[in-house]
């Protein structure tokens, strides 16, 4: 391979195809045509001397060389992107950070985010308001919100995009119940009664692609009222991996196995392109980019350990 030759831009299509598989939401995410998109990966398979990516249904999915790049080129990119804000003082930066949290994400981030502030950067300001992602959207192109942080979709032109962490969705229910002992097969898993929630959205349309239909039976808007929900019953939830685990440690819940793969949750960071010129903002992305990526190596570190248990 020659470094020399390679694009960094390409490695930005890169990421952005490992964290969405479509070639219409990258071009949406980054601003730029199918074409351009497609001249992209096929530069970057002659680059790696592989596909990278082939066609399943209506997603590309990564080959096994993609994914052993995946992490150091997130990693590097990140690398890259922390160089624009050495040069600021934390403790002088005032503030006001407009901040949007998409679905669960504030859970992962604003606890840490509000502490790191107040010990190194207690200038900065935190005004944080949960929402769904077609209102960030919303507030986002109307500059009231300065950064958006969550699982965010379609309608992010113009925005620069960075992936923060992604983990694996699971099924959880309540310990008796009798699909707990089998592994259920796509029409086995539609016909339970499942939960509601609003993270279901990538979910639903990545199950509905694969012709699963979900029999919904109950409905919440907080995912942390799932537990008592199906701990007594025989309700069943599709939720972040993360949660999952939680969940097991303070009630009587298990995983159920499924014959065939969920989607991912995919966290992204997302703040407009005017505000890579404000040095003050640039630290504080990197902060947010940092604490992304404690988050993945912890969940890396879980999954591998996971993998060598079992």
């Amino acid at each position: 391979m020659h470094f020399r030759r390679l694009d960094l831009n390409l490695l930005v299509v890169f990421r952005s195809l490992m964290l969405h598989r479509n070639l219409t939401r990258v071009a949406d995410e980054l601003g730029l045509t199918q074409p351009a998109i497609s001249q992209a990966l096929k530069k970057l398979r002659e680059h790696y001397n592989d596909e990278l990516f082939v066609r399943i249904a209506n997603r590309m999915e990564p080959t096994r060389s993609a994914l052993e790049i995946f992490d150091p080129i997130n990693k590097a990119l990140d690398e890259i992107f922390s160089t624009f804000s050495t040069a600021v003082d934390p403790k002088s930066i005032k503030y006001d950070l407009r901040l949007g949290f998409v679905e669960y994400a504030s859970v992962f981030f604003l606890p840490i985010l509000e502490q790191k502030f107040l010990k190194i950067a207690p200038g900065i300001k935190i005004v944080a308001e949960e929402m769904n992602s077609q209102t960030a959207v919303e507030l986002f192109q109307t500059d009231r919100l300065d950064l958006v942080i969550g699982d965010l979709l379609e309608g992010w032109t113009g925005a620069n995009r960075f992936a923060l962490f992604r983990e694996p969705y699971v099924v959880i229910t309540g310990s008796r119940h009798p699909a707990c002992d089998l592994t259920l097969s796509k029409h086995e898993f539609s016909r339970l009664e499942h939960i509601q929630l609003p993270i279901y959205r990538r979910v639903k349309g990545y199950l509905s692609q694969i012709g699963v239909e979900l029999n919904y039976a109950a409905q919440t808007s907080n995912v942390m009222s799932v537990p008592s929900m199906i701990s007594s019953s025989h309700l069943v939830a599709v939720v972040p991996k993360t949660f999952a685990d939680v969940f097991k440690q303070l009630h009587d819940i298990r995983e159920i196995r499924i014959a065939f793969d969920l989607p991912e949750v995919i966290v992204d960071m997302a703040f407009s392109g005017a505000k890579t010129s404000d040095p003050e903002f640039g630290w504080i992305s990197q902060c947010i980019s940092e604490i992304g990526a404690e988050i993945r190596d912890k969940l890396a570190a879980k999954a591998a350990t996971s993998w060598k248990v079992h």
